[in-house]
């Protein structure tokens, strides 16, 4: 289903009524909306947000200049007398061919006696399509998760100059959450909790039936209490540890545009360095792991070094006494002393003078037998001590490269703290504030993590001893004569759980496997300089990696348009696994992004978004001849919009 059009109603900056009707053709199924920053687009996502959840969803950062307390445009409001009221009204067609869906949300504001404009009334309702005519929808949020899920929807309709952030900072919880959200398990999760308060209502009937039985299912009881509460307090630091991020993302970029270009320059200093810190934090943790499993596999071959050496040397003994290979073969000398003849013919017997010399050099040439033997394993051997060195001095090489790492992460943390004094003593009192509260909210993240840390940990121990409990209880109920009615119940709950849990880890995993390899393609697809990258992953922490040709995670050394094209192609995949065929709309889709790349994107998006409509709202740098010229083909309709500074209000004219 896709949108036919929208009407807007003095929403923002939106005066009176316009009306944007969207491209409908599959194969030109992009809209351009042009406009300079601050004339309105972002309030325009929000206006479609608004009508389809009730709430904009914006960051407030994004137009605080202009956004006032109501969502009523400031034009009228100052027009407003007392006990005027003035209407907010947004409304949105879908439909294929023919409207299918008309969704409209109004908002009645007055002026009251004290100059306040109110809230007057509001309404929220659908129009649906059906025989004899349109009829209004009942169960309107069924209807609107039919379209796209709230839960989803921060995939199809999201704001490109923010979207590198989501991979800066917290990107682990990011990911994570992305990557549930869209696999749409909700359902499962809710089962499995049901199932599991029916299993603790039926074990607490079994209580009375014997003692042991009774500590055991309390045991478990309390470890299942104690493990409800943390995560309830994991949940509150991810809240914390999510906030915190946010904040730190604000005011760096609050200090990343400052007027005063010495406060800009020193903030891109930061980031510049704290990109590099990322970088060689990482590449020391690499480092301690390929040193750990040069020691592991070498470890073996540590102990028994001077043994291999005092081996070798004595193999050496024998090739250089010549007895290896023997002058004559053992094995042929005993074949002469078990016959007593010669191979001339003489008969010797067992204690005769022949026989005692034929003895003696057997003795003499004892390893010939196995000298074969002997010479191969030597050259195993040897093969094993080069092995060693090789690994030795790769080691000592790594371990050169870590000392590297960490001299330069001393001189960076030397660096940051010195641009933090710097910042916090310049007589720009607001940017001096603002970095006061930066030292404070990373304090505090730290913390945050540290203690997040500790509480995953504790979870996990508790549901190790859970599990445990929950086998020997099971025992318990088996061996027990009585109610065995329930114990077969509380064990066929608990099988139940147990596969519902398993089949919920293969969704996420698959959904997980599938979003990194579409956000491999489409980054490889739309990355200008693909040659420097090696490859994308998402490992089972939820963490996202960009591994360069070197084999080095460099994530944190990506430009901010590299950082906007991994964005992009991690939603176009999300978007793509969802299942959901909504229309897509990108605020600010290349703010970071100039010059060949841009028309890379130009270029390859399109395909990646085949069959889906989608609606850029566009700046006049974004939108150049070039990224106009190769995206042109699939371009069905184009609309400018005019910002009014005198009054303050925005009009959207249609293109050609």
């Amino acid at each position: 289903m896709r949108f036919l059009s929208l009407e807007l109603e003095n929403f923002r900056q939106y005066e009176g009524k316009q009306t944007v009707d969207f491209s409908n053709d599959s194969k030109k199924n992009f809209t351009i909306i042009q406009g300079a920053n601050g004339c309105g687009k972002t309030n325009f996502m929000g206006a479609i947000q608004w009508c389809l959840y009730g709430e904009e969803q914006i960051e407030a950062s994004k137009y605080e200049k202009s956004m006032t307390l109501e969502m009523l445009n400031e034009s009228i409001i100052k027009s407003l007398k007392t006990g005027d009221k003035e209407t907010v009204r947004v409304k949105i067609i879908l439909g294929d061919d023919k409207p299918s869906l008309i969704i409209e949300r109004y908002r009645v504001y007055v002026k009251s006696k004290t100059g306040v404009v109110e809230i007057y009334d509001e309404s929220f309702k659908i129009l649906e399509h059906q025989s004899g005519g349109f009829k209004e929808v009942e169960n309107k949020e069924v209807t609107i998760k039919r379209i796209l899920p709230k839960e989803v929807k921060g995939f199809f309709f999201f704001d490109g100059e923010k979207l590198d952030s989501f991979f800066r900072v917290g990107s682990g919880s990011n990911i994570k959450k992305a990557i549930f959200d869209v696999s749409q398990i909700e359902l499962i999760e809710t089962t499995i909790d049901h199932m599991e308060k029916v299993e603790r209502d039926l074990e607490r009937k079994m209580e009375n039936v014997s003692p042991a039985i009774a500590d055991k299912s309390k045991d478990k009881q309390d470890m299942l209490t104690k493990k409800l509460k943390l995560e309830k307090e994991k949940e509150e630091l991810e809240r914390e540890i999510n906030k915190a991020n946010k904040d730190l993302n604000d005011i760096e970029d609050y200090l990343r545009k400052h007027h005063i270009s010495d406060v800009k320059q020193t903030q891109d200093d930061r980031d510049r360095l704290i990109s590099e810190k990322r970088g060689l934090d990482d590449r020391i943790v690499e480092i301690d792991l390929e040193i750990k499993d040069l020691v592991l596999k070498d470890y073996s071959s540590l102990h028994i070094t001077h043994e291999i050496k005092s081996t070798i040397g004595k193999i050496d003994d024998l090739d250089k006494k010549k007895k290896l290979p023997p002058d004559i073969d053992p094995f042929f000398l005993r074949e002469l002393c078990e016959s007593g003849k010669c191979i001339c013919g003489t008969e010797f017997s067992k204690n005769s003078k022949e026989h005692i010399k034929i003895e003696k050099m057997i003795e003499k040439n004892d390893y010939g037998e196995n000298a074969d033997l002997l010479l191969e394993g030597r050259s195993v051997l040897r093969d094993i001590l080069e092995e060693r060195k090789r690994e030795v001095k790769e080691i000592e090489k790594l371990n050169k490269e870590k000392k590297r790492g960490e001299d330069r992460l001393k001189i960076i943390r030397e660096r940051l703290d010195d641009i933090r004094i710097k910042m916090e003593g310049t007589d720009e009192e607001e940017v001096s504030r603002k970095e006061s509260e930066r030292s404070m909210i990373i304090n505090a993240l730290g913390k945050s993590q540290a203690n997040q840390s500790i509480c995953i940990s504790k979870i996990k121990d508790l549901e190790e001893t859970i599990t445990e409990h929950t086998k020997d209880l099971e025992n318990l109920l088996e061996k027990s004569q009585e109610n065995q009615e329930v114990t077969g119940q509380v064990k066929l709950l608990n099988d139940s759980i147990d596969t519902l849990k398993k089949i919920l880890f293969e969704i996420v995993e698959e959904v997980r496997n599938t979003i990194q390899t579409k956000t491999e393609e489409y980054f490889f697809s739309m990355i200008w300089n693909r040659e420097s990258f090696k490859q994308v992953r998402i490992d089972e922490e939820y963490n996202l990696s960009v591994i360069n040709n070197y084999g080095h995670e460099c994530l944190f050394s990506l430009s901010a348009g590299q950082r906007q094209v991994l964005a992009l192609s991690f939603m176009a995949a999300l978007k793509e696994v969802s299942g959901f065929n909504a229309p897509v709309i990108i605020d600010t889709p290349l703010g970071r992004i100039s010059g060949e790349p841009r028309d890379n994107i130009a270029k390859n998006l399109p395909d990646y978004l085949k069959n889906t409509q989608v609606t850029l709202l566009v700046t006049d740098t974004e939108y150049t001849p070039s990224f106009k010229d190769k995206i042109n083909k699939r371009t069905g309709a184009e609309y400018l919009i005019k910002f009014n500074k005198e009054k303050g209000v925005s009009k959207i004219l249609k293109n050609g």
